[in-house]
């Protein structure tokens, strides 16, 4: 059995009852909140914070690989937001659903039951054998880059960093 050894753990900038679970994107801690995404850089703490153009079950989001800007995938558009919430760049499209609609805004079918939002899988992590933690941990592993990957603390509050014990 291979043991794991804690590298860090860090905490989530948003409070869960509010925000999706945080999730490791291009070497950041990133969280979607209902009205913001945050970029947090584990090592240094520095911190980015992006307006969110609509509400987060409607659609998906990740940071730029250099955290100077946001990407929100919703309903109706894809948009580039910047931190203080100035559109980049924004490609319009019919609706995910059935509907096929070219939406204006978030507004027409904000509180239509039919519109629910979609979740895509980018990657998976594959671990291969047993690891054993030196305390629960909770959710599957996902992968961090170099070797590492990160859980999700038992109450949503913070995420761990883990390596192989060597």
């Amino acid at each position: 059995m291979t043991a794991a050894r804690l590298v860090a753990t860090v905490p989530a900038p948003l409070a869960p009852a509010n925000a999706d679970a945080p999730e490791v994107v291009h070497r950041m801690l990133v969280q979607r909140g209902d009205t913001e995404l945050v970029a947090l850089d584990p090592g240094s703490r520095r911190e980015v914070r992006f307006p969110a153009p609509w509400p987060r079950r409607f659609g998906t989001a990740t940071v730029s690989p250099r955290g100077d800007f946001a990407v929100f995938a919703g309903l109706h558009a894809v948009r580039a937001v910047d931190p203080a919430g100035s559109t980049r760049w924004e490609v319009r499209h019919a609706c995910w659903r059935a509907c096929d609609a070219m939406h204006a805004s978030p507004a027409e079918y904000a509180d239509a039951g039919h519109h629910p939002a979609r979740h895509w899988l980018l990657h998976d992590l594959t671990l291969r054998g047993e690891i054993t933690y030196p305390f629960p941990v909770t959710g599957p592993p996902r992968p961090a880059g170099e070797g590492t990957w990160y859980t999700l603390a038992e109450d949503g509050t913070a995420v761990r960093f883990w390596t192989l014990s060597r």
